[in-house]
């Protein structure tokens, strides 16, 4: 890979992880926070709806479990910026995998 091209790879990480240090913009975000705490506290993945009004005790397949325990396992350890450098690790990570793969290619 030429100098110049590394040099433009290093700023697009850099603009990335500077896009990536927001706040966490997901409107589900408490609900996941809760089932991850909940699956924390209980060891058990919930098969009943528990949060809302209308659909209390509806049955329900939580199916984004693993991720809930993650993201509350985090948020416990160091909170909201925790959450944030998941993402900004996700997403330097998404785009060194694409980068790797245009390098292969030639692109």
């Amino acid at each position: 890979m030429s100098c110049p091209r590394r040099a433009w790879l290093r700023v697009a990480y850099a603009l990335l992880a500077l896009s990536a240090l927001k706040n966490v913009a997901n409107p589900d975000i408490f609900w996941h926070l809760s089932a991850g705490d909940l699956i924390l506290s209980t060891g058990h993945i919930p098969r009943a709806d528990w949060l809302s009004f209308t659909r209390a005790g509806v049955s329900w397949i939580d199916f984004e479990w693993l991720a809930q325990v993650v993201i509350a396992g985090l948020h416990r350890l160091g909170g909201w910026w925790a959450l944030i450098l998941l993402k900004a690790a996700a997403m330097i990570l998404s785009a060194a995998v694409v980068a790797r793969a245009m390098e292969e290619q030639g692109i």
